[in-house]
């Protein structure tokens, strides 16, 4: 029967892998075709060549590694991708959650929840890279365990079974792949390196360091077999890259208060950084992993609407350890506000990405209401 199921989920990938289903604007541009053109011995930041009005802009790192896509026809390649994203938010929840196996109401709730939440459907219809980066931080975290006898059930997930220390060269190998798109990354990266400094000294840091360098450059070997001035158009195109509106507290500031804005976004940045660093010395690696996701799309000055699913990790998390009914129901609650705001704005307006500033700074209030009733009802016995 297995055997059976295997096959035919193998079939139906097959067939839908093979119908036209969707452009996956971002992932035509920032892959495929760049993985097309250095299959075919062109610069793959030459974008141009296939596709006006358009540029590229993922690092390297991810073109590298997954070039052999450009080999596909465009239309298999994105529900290829469509495919592996969808995956990776399975993912994404099955790691967020507390329990190694959650009750089946709540995590079918979650999964729906997720997937629903606009961010999401913007970063499947776009093609997007965030899941992969929060999914390779989630792992990241959890290759930080410090030596214990025995595995921790709340934090092993089967992840890191017989390990006996932390592993920063493999971490930093996965760290080299999160950080092409770096931009998510200015939180969680410094809160690693604290982790692995306290747990195994500079040795552990010079490790994760130096493997975060030698990935990055093999994985843009391919690059330069295929076309070794590649360097010369990416930094063309990040030159050429024009001011989109961001949903950040940067943008906001900055096109209110002017210089006076930069610098308030600038205090406020500053206090973040120091929360970050003081949550990763302070919490297991996991919870300060959920956490510096969350806070980074609250306060990275480069930021989008679709990258905001970096606030899945915490909010799965919360929701999963809440034992208060209010708590739960106020935080459904806020999740609904939110989502009727999002989409309201989406149908209402004329969309432009800074229209969304306030989606992780909402998230984090909810978080935090919905845990401060909780504590109240059950001081006790929460977490």
């Amino acid at each position: 029967m297995r055997v059976a199921l295997l096959l035919i989920t193998g079939l139906g990938i097959v067939v839908f892998i093979k119908m036209p289903f969707l452009t996956a604007w971002d992932f035509r541009n920032n892959l495929w075709g760049p993985a097309y053109l250095l299959l075919h011995g062109r610069s793959p930041y030459d974008i141009a060549a296939l596709f006006q009005c358009c540029n590229a802009v993922w690092f390297p790192m991810i073109i590298g590694l997954l070039f052999p896509l450009g080999w596909l026809a465009q239309s298999e390649a994105t529900n290829l991708w469509l495919i592996a994203n969808l995956a990776m938010l399975i993912a994404v929840v099955w790691l967020s959650l507390r329990a190694r196996r959650p009750p089946l109401r709540f995590l079918t709730t979650a999964l729906i929840l997720a997937f629903i939440f606009p961010s999401t459907v913007s970063h499947l219809v776009l093609g997007q890279l965030t899941l992969a980066v929060v999914l390779l931080a989630l792992i990241v975290a959890r290759l930080t365990l410090p030596p214990r006898p025995e595995p921790d059930p709340r934090l092993d997930r089967g992840l890191s079974k017989g390990v006996e220390g932390p592993r920063p060269m493999l971490a930093g190998a996965m760290a080299a792949l999160a950080l092409a798109k770096p931009q998510l990354a200015i939180l969680f990266i410094p809160g690693l390196m604290l982790t692995f400094a306290r747990i195994g000294g500079r040795r552990a840091v010079a490790l994760f360091l130096t493997a975060i360098t030698a990935t990055t450059a093999l994985l843009v070997l391919p690059l330069y077999a295929g076309y070794p001035a590649w360097p010369d158009d990416f930094l063309a195109t990040v030159r050429a890259t024009p001011e989109w509106a961001h949903p950040s507290l940067l943008t906001l500031l900055d096109s209110h208060l002017g210089t006076m804005g930069l610098i308030v976004w600038g205090i406020i940045f500053t206090a973040g950084f120091g929360v970050n660093l003081w949550l990763w010395r302070r919490r297991p690696a996991q919870d300060a992993m959920n956490l510096s996701l969350a806070l980074t799309a609250a306060i990275s000055p480069y930021i989008q609407s679709w990258d905001f699913v970096m606030l899945l990790p915490l909010t799965v998390q919360v929701a999963s350890r809440l034992q208060s009914p209010t708590a739960r129901l106020a935080l459904v609650a806020s999740y609904w506000v939110g989502w009727a705001s999002f989409m309201g704005l989406r149908f209402n307006s004329d969309n432009s990405e800074a229209l969304y500033w306030w989606v992780p700074w909402l998230a984090l209030a909810a978080l935090a209401g919905a845990q401060g009733i909780d504590a109240k009802w059950n001081p006790a016995g929460h977490p």
